[in-house]
């Protein structure tokens, strides 16, 4: 059965259909109804927002990579509320991808990939399709029927000389952030806000987090944990700062 329901922020509304099961149910409450991507409680969310409108008003279009966008709750939340930014939802499981469609094809601000972000370009597969459907995970498998993509292609993809802007990455796929921080990283410093759950906790004694925390050690940024998500905030906000 489907659950279907009217999500409202600000003056932006929206659809969303969820399958009836406990997961989705609860990932919706998390995001609309305890708003865990809201920026509400970091002291820098008038830095971040100035930092969006100055966007706007000078011609950029703002740019919101959603990696692990599941069945795309978490994109059209960011749609709501920065409706005027590029959503790119990435979701490699294709039942969830299915469902990630009917959840944006009314808004064409967002736009979604099947495929699973890495450093590099690979295949993997799902290495546990019988789990509940948010907590997909991934791995690396030369017969696998899921391609990977890179942030630098995906940046590629919505250039600055196309005037497009980074502003958000955030970054949820259930321990592969161990692959996707291992190597060019570079574009951490392109975007004013990175918001990451790291999965320790769910899969004990592999050291997940390490190349996550290496890149991040060396970069000028804060570092905010609220709940199970980290907010990684560029210290410097100059609309020009990642040149």
């Amino acid at each position: 059965m489907i659950d279907r329901r009217m999500v409202t922020i600000g003056d932006q509304s929206a659809v969303v259909e969820m399958r009836t099961d406990k997961f989705e149910v609860e990932l919706f409450d998390q995001i609309f109804t305890r708003q865990s991507f809201s920026l509400a409680r970091l002291r820098r969310m008038s830095q971040l927002n100035a930092f969006y409108a100055d966007s706007i008003q000078t011609g950029w279009t703002p740019l919101i990579i959603d990696l692990g966008a599941n069945i795309g709750l978490s994109a059209v939340y960011f749609s709501l509320i920065w409706s005027e930014a590029k959503v790119l939802a990435i979701e490699p499981e294709a039942n969830n991808y299915e469902r990630l469609l009917v959840n944006t094809t009314l808004r064409p601000q967002i736009i979604p990939y099947q495929c699973a972000a890495s450093c590099r370009h690979e295949r993997v597969e799902i290495a546990n399709p019988d789990t509940d459907p948010v907590g997909f995970q991934t791995r690396p498998s030369q017969n696998g029927d899921i391609e990977t993509i890179t942030i630098q292609d995906l940046l590629g993809q919505f250039p600055l000389s196309d005037r497009y802007l980074p502003f958000i990455i955030k970054i949820d796929i259930e321990g592969y952030e161990a692959v996707l921080f291992e190597l060019n990283c570079e574009w951490i410093d392109q975007f004013p806000l990175l918001i990451a759950e790291l999965h320790d906790w769910a899969l004990p004694s592999q050291g997940l987090s390490r190349n996550f925390l290496k890149a991040m050690a060396e970069r000028d940024r804060d570092f905010v944990y609220i709940g199970e998500n980290i907010f990684s905030i560029k210290n410097e906000l100059g609309l020009f700062a990642q040149d």
